[in-house]
């Protein structure tokens, strides 16, 4: 069966997905169709971060997929990416004949064996979230760039930063953000005035996984970052369907 979807938002949920795959020891990003009436999503994840993007699809003479869901590698993910860079957007077909899969953009076919075995169990995270601790919408290019200037000292023995919101409940649009990293190549901190709702509240993770999740995304899009009690995740999502997560060390304090 065949579902054909979206040409834009396709190529940047493929770049997700595979930067997710990429990102551990799997090498591997998983498609799944849901249902297939009403469209799909991909998911890309390496035991630490995870990212999942829905997509609109329409059903070509085909039943839903059910589980085992089909493992696409890493590698052919990004081709796919590779193939959606056309102007305007090509429709893309997806398909699984036996064992592999088939992707049409415009004149090209591309056609990969499947992997095998299962992949991580991301359903459940999907329900566990509770009240956020607090939340912050940001352009993605604004969080970007505080990462990657913060995780400057970050070396390969900790891959460590801290991240470090303090609210304003007098004045809320002059909340902080402070991402710091401290390590043997020395000290970077980058502050950010912000509107943070929450609680004063400090966590820190691998800067890898966030910078992945916010690369494929254009720096004009909003992303919405919410904290949680305990050791859950980070949550990063869109107002378009993107939604990623990323393992907090130590969590939430």
């Amino acid at each position: 069966g065949a579902g054909a979807g979206q040409g834009r938002r396709g190529r940047e949920a493929a770049r997700q997905v595979a930067r997710q795959g990429a990102g551990g020891d799997t090498g591997r990003a998983v498609i799944q169709l849901e249902g297939l009436l009403t469209g799909f999503t991909l998911t890309g994840g390496n035991g630490k971060s995870l990212a999942h993007q829905k997509l609109a699809a329409t059903a070509v003479g085909a039943p839903p997929i059910e589980d085992p869901l089909p493992l696409v590698p890493e590698a052919a993910v990004r081709v796919i990416a590779t193939l959606l860079g056309g102007k305007p957007p090509p429709p893309v077909r997806i398909g699984f004949p036996r064992n592999h899969v088939q992707v049409e953009v415009g004149d090209t076919t591309l056609l990969a064996r499947l992997a095998e075995g299962r992949f991580m169990e991301w359903r459940p995270f999907l329900d566990r979230f509770p009240k956020p601790t607090g939340s912050v919408v940001l352009p993605c290019g604004v969080l970007k760039n505080a990462v990657a200037a913060a995780a400057i000292a970050v070396d390969d023995a900790t891959r460590r930063l801290e991240l470090t919101f303090v609210a304003d409940s007098i004045h809320p649009a002059e909340g902080v953000m402070v991402l710091s990293s401290l390590s043997s190549r020395g000290k970077a901190d980058v502050q950010e005035a912000v509107e943070w709702q929450g609680e004063d509240v400090q966590v820190s993770f691998d800067p890898q996984y966030v910078q992945n999740m916010l690369e494929a995304l254009g720096d004009a899009t909003p992303v919405k970052l919410a904290l949680f009690p305990g050791n859950i995740p980070l949550k990063l999502t869109t107002l378009d369907g993107f939604l990623g997560m990323s393992q907090l060390m130590g969590g939430t304090q």
